[in-house]
């Protein structure tokens, strides 16, 4: 595997771990005690459940949410894509 090639898979790695870094921040703070009720002026408005009891998010905190897990299949998708097409070229 040529050097540019690994440090792809390099790249793709690092943002894979980053990623999910950001989602167990994210599910972290959803639990945390500090939102328990709507705060407008800090945009916590939209509501989820943890554990039964309802807290509420930013608009960031709610697209990570729902956004970082899918986002970390493509990019693991994409990785093993990667490295599956490169090991086929160079053998």
């Amino acid at each position: 595997m040529k050097i540019w090639q690994r440090a792809v898979l390099g790249v793709f790695l690092v943002v894979a771990g980053i990623n999910l870094a950001f989602w167990f921040w994210v599910t972290d703070r959803t639990c945390a005690g500090d939102n328990l009720t709507i705060d407008v002026p800090s945009h916590r408005v939209h509501p989820t459940n943890c554990h039964g009891t309802i807290h509420y998010l930013t608009p960031f905190e709610n697209t990570l949410l729902h956004w970082l897990i899918p986002g970390q299949l493509v990019l693991l998708i994409g990785l093993s894509t990667l490295k599956r097409r490169w090991s086929n070229i160079s053998s």
